[in-house]
């Protein structure tokens, strides 16, 4: 479909967060390519309208997360 996503919006991140009720959200590859068209600035400010803002993590590149 022309113009369709290639990869999930903030906001579709903040639905898929929210319908597999996730306790941590790390998003990889959101920065860096030029297609695409939002970035980690977005991601915060979605997560935080939907109030979900602390489940977020953007790792820097070739930071490591880890999960407990």
């Amino acid at each position: 479909m022309a113009g369709a996503p290639l990869t999930l919006t903030s906001d579709l991140a903040v639905e898929a967060a929210r319908v597999l009720r996730a306790r941590l959200v790390v998003p990889v590859h959101f920065e860096g390519w030029r297609h695409f068209t939002e970035g980690g600035d977005r991601l915060v400010e979605a997560f935080a309208r939907a109030g979900l803002a602390d489940r977020l993590r953007l790792p820097a590149a070739g930071e490591r997360v880890e999960l407990v």
